[in-house]
């Protein structure tokens, strides 16, 4: 099966003035996903409050017959967060993501998305590990996530310093000459893209098991520092053998702890306290040779998978190698009050800063849209997201069944197409562990 271009095309959207650009090829865009059902080009509706109802109608359609391609971004958010950058109206409403989610204005930028992928959840078992053995550790709770943000801020440091020596050698080694013909405003500063050249250059970096983290510092939270049923030692000795002879207390971690995306205010501002803070540190930042801003996001392509089969047993109740949240919404099967509560938590928080992208996915079971009219259901959902500032949202509506018989007979099943982490790709070619991550996400009913 071919994969097509490995491009992206945005439909919809605003002008300069903030009118309504959508054209007759926004709808023939979306329009060709039925008729090719390739995983590229992906197709992204850049939604605002007066989008058609005919463009909103036509994604959510074809989203909800199982075409997986079509995705929901959030204009005005987007737009905000840009602006937040220094990009003036004429170009903050000029965008494209880069194939996922990740953000790039169009015909100005060397924006480097993804670099690199932070893992939350690893630096937190390390102070973990610190804490436990330490002469004096925290005294209470908020002592502990000081001393986690502390650990987090000196990593993103020094992520900016190693980006920074690239950014060098690239200046000394590199050279794009033609692609600098190409992007303003290289030619009038008389500067290659790789000095700077480009009217907007800074890193797009990623911060992985979001939710994870927040649901485990709830229970460090509790556990450790409000009941002391555990000390930070007796903690990390648990995770450390990975439940093992410990599956009451791992049933405790994940079932008597309130989890991201069941609208639990004390959940939902842990994830508000830990994207502001990386936000803000981020912010700090600037990199060579032009001051550019260190972005961030939490879009996780494939890595969510990757860097949670390299980190242990975390106090959410996470065995080793599993992996983490695949975006900014709740990690995989923790949402337990529907898709409409799932959302209120996801956009309990700013997603503006988050240019670096943010995706949050929803899956349902294939027969619940096939009675007509019944994806306006699914529109309905999704306008509510974008409505309480969603950055931005896909949708699976295929069958457990049809996805467990696709992982035993991947022959038979090689046209099934699947949304990831921001992105689209066939399900048999999948690790077995990203099929595996795509199988436990929650599936909802309406």
């Amino acid at each position: 099966m071919p994969d097509g271009l490995a491009v992206g095309v945005m439909v919809g959207g605003t002008d300069a003035e903030g009118a309504d650009i959508t054209h007759e090829l926004s709808y023939l865009c979306l329009e060709a996903l039925r008729r090719t059902r390739l995983i590229y080009p992906t197709v992204g509706v850049c939604w605002h409050k007066r989008t058609p109802r005919e463009l909103s109608d036509l994604a959510s359609e074809l989203m909800a017959s199982g075409c997986a391609n079509p995705a929901f971004f959030n204009d005005a958010v987007i737009r905000r967060g840009l602006e937040r950058l220094g990009l003036p109206p004429a170009d903050a409403c000029n965008y494209i993501n880069s194939t996922c989610v990740e953000i790039t204005p169009v015909g100005r930028s060397n924006v480097w998305v993804a670099s690199p992928y932070f893992s939350l959840c690893r630096m937190l078992l390390d102070e973990i590990a610190a804490q436990a053995g330490a002469a004096e550790a925290a005294a209470d709770f908020e002592a502990f996530l000081t001393a986690y943000f502390k650990r987090l801020g000196t990593a993103i440091a020094g992520v900016v310093a190693h980006q920074s020596r690239l950014r060098e050698d690239r200046r000394r080694f590199g050279r794009k000459p033609l692609q600098s013909l190409f992007t303003r405003d290289c030619v009038e500063r008389m500067r290659d893209i790789d000095d700077g050249g480009a009217l907007t250059n800074w890193v797009e970096c990623s911060f992985v098991g979001l939710a994870n983290l927040a649901d485990s510092l709830e229970v460090i939270r509790a556990e450790v520092f409000e009941t002391r049923q555990l000390t930070m030692a007796e903690l990390k000795r648990i995770l450390d053998d990975d439940f093992a002879g410990h599956e009451e207390t791992r049933q405790r971690f994940l079932n008597k702890h309130p989890k991201y995306g069941n609208q639990v205010e004390r959940v939902d501002a842990l994830v508000a306290r830990v994207a502001g803070f990386f936000t803000s540190e981020c912010a700090r930042h600037r990199l060579p040779p032009d001051d550019s801003p260190f972005v961030p996001g939490t879009f996780c392509w494939v890595m969510h998978e990757r860097l949670g089969s390299e980190c242990g047993a975390t106090p959410d109740g996470r065995r080793r190698g599993v992996p983490f949240a695949d975006g900014g919404g709740p990690a995989q099967g923790r949402e337990k009050g529907g898709p409409t509560c799932a959302i209120l938590s996801t956009t309990s928080w700013d997603h503006s800063a988050l240019i670096g992208g943010l995706a949050y996915n929803m899956k349902f079971p294939g027969d619940l849209f096939r009675a007509p009219g019944a994806h306006g259901r699914l529109r309905e959902l999704i306008e509510t997201f974008m409505a309480r500032g969603g950055f931005e949202t896909q949708v699976n509506v295929v069958n457990r069944e049809t996805l467990l018989a696709a992982e035993k007979n991947p022959e038979q099943y090689r046209d099934l197409v699947v949304r990831i982490g921001g992105y689209t790709d066939y399900f048999t070619r999948l690790s077995p562990g990203m099929r595996r991550e795509i199988i436990m996400r929650t599936e909802h009913g309406i």
